[in-house]
């Protein structure tokens, strides 16, 4: 039995949070073919959207280029982060991070940066979940969960393979 889930229901899954707790910004870690942006672009005021590969920057920078509510940023996620954080958000936003491979995965440093962040009550959304528990060699859920709850997040749960972080109200 498979454990991919479609992208559609991760997609609605994100805009009915991001509905549900009013929050104008998304960050993405990991644009790929940007299928997030598109979906999403009219849920959020502003998103903005890391990716590493350069091909796949090009082509979401191309794709996107008449969206001003979409910023496509490139480069590695655990630098870009936190500037982002630091210079542009001000209020509580959404997380979707996303920006591993198959076997590795930024993570932690991702979450280190959004635990430096001044504001503490961010929705935060792991894609992939299942990942951790074998598949993505250089992290572990414990890994992710011990962060976590360094964060004080500790109300958490797993549904269609995202780990969904925030209040428990979600």
């Amino acid at each position: 039995m498979s454990t991919e889930i479609s992208p559609e229901a991760k997609y609605k899954l994100i805009k009915e949070i991001a509905e549900k707790r009013n929050i104008n910004v998304m960050i993405e870690t990991g644009t790929l073919g940007g299928d997030a942006l598109y979906i999403l672009m009219n849920t959020f005021l502003r998103i903005y959207s890391i990716e590493i590969d350069i091909e796949l920057y090009k082509n979401a920078i191309e794709k996107f280029k008449h969206y001003r509510n979409i910023e496509i940023l490139y480069g590695d996620s655990t630098l870009i982060l936190p500037t982002i954080l630091e210079e542009k958000i001000n209020e509580r936003c959404l997380f979707w991070l996303d920006a591993h491979t198959v076997d590795s995965s930024p993570i932690l440093h991702e979450l280190n940066a959004i635990k430096n962040h001044w504001i503490k009550n961010h929705i935060i959304l792991i894609d992939d979940y299942s990942y951790f528990y074998g598949t993505i060699k250089n992290v572990r859920y414990e890994d992710i969960s011990k962060c976590l709850k360094e964060m004080q997040y500790n109300n958490f749960r797993i549904e269609n393979d995202i780990l969904i972080v925030g209040d428990n109200t979600i």
